[in-house]
């Protein structure tokens, strides 16, 4: 898996996090594992098959992308079949609340990372 980090308000992030999880679990998901810790993310690309990527990622590692804030949260459903391409379902979107003026306090928007 190929992923790029995120940066901003982590703790606004982890929130957030904690609050999807509650609601997957209402909703009859499985609870993630305890053990994982929260690590804000993007992810770009996976693979089925082990593949090399040391070069991509040697070149991606002072990547620094534009920043953007998030507004919406995306509920989407991913079907991997064993011999076709993943299909992505959009089930439903929720918009997020606009965050406080940018200052010290608030630690400013969430931002993507290499």
């Amino acid at each position: 898996m190929l992923w790029g980090g995120l940066s901003g308000d982590r703790r606004a992030l982890a929130r957030l996090a904690e609050s999807v999880v509650a609601g997957a679990s209402r909703a009859g998901a499985p609870p993630p594992d305890k053990r994982r810790r929260f690590q804000p993310h993007l992810t770009l690309a996976r693979c089925r098959m082990p593949a090399d990527v040391t070069e991509l990622v040697a070149a991606l590692e002072d990547y620094q992308g534009q920043p953007w804030t998030a507004d919406r949260v995306h509920l989407v459903r991913s079907r991997l079949g064993a011999t076709e391409q993943p299909r992505y379902t959009s089930l439903a979107n929720w918009p997020l609340r606009t965050p406080p003026a940018t200052g010290p306090a608030t630690g400013g928007p969430v931002t993507t990372t290499g």
